[in-house]
């Protein structure tokens, strides 16, 4: 979450997608994904959408593979019903993340 983190003070998605390849770990981009939209859903509209267009760029970068994308979204739809406990509209903020995606 600190690659998050940095990227929502910073904004710049270069430095997001450079920050994940350094990690050298493409088989965990997809606990990447998951976190970043765990973390989104608890922020304002403005962190929200900027975690949005990251993982869109990075995606649309090949920075993160198709099946770690997929991945991502499917271990968060499997905690879905516990994270609406924390964050009542998770489930449609989920949805809003993998459409963008």
């Amino acid at each position: 979450t600190e690659i998050v983190d940095e990227y929502l003070v910073s904004e710049d998605v270069d430095e997001l997608r450079d920050d994940l390849l350094a990690l050298h770990s493409p088989m965990l981009h997809y606990e990447f994904v998951r976190r970043a939209v765990t973390l989104a859903m608890e922020r304002n509209n403005r962190e929200r959408e900027l975690v949005s267009v990251g993982l869109s760029e990075l995606y649309g970068a090949r920075a993160v593979s198709a099946e770690q994308f997929g991945k991502g979204f499917e271990r968060l739809f499997e905690v879905a019903d516990d994270l609406s406990l924390d964050i009542p509209k998770a489930k449609k903020f989920m949805s809003q993340f993998l459409a963008r995606a």
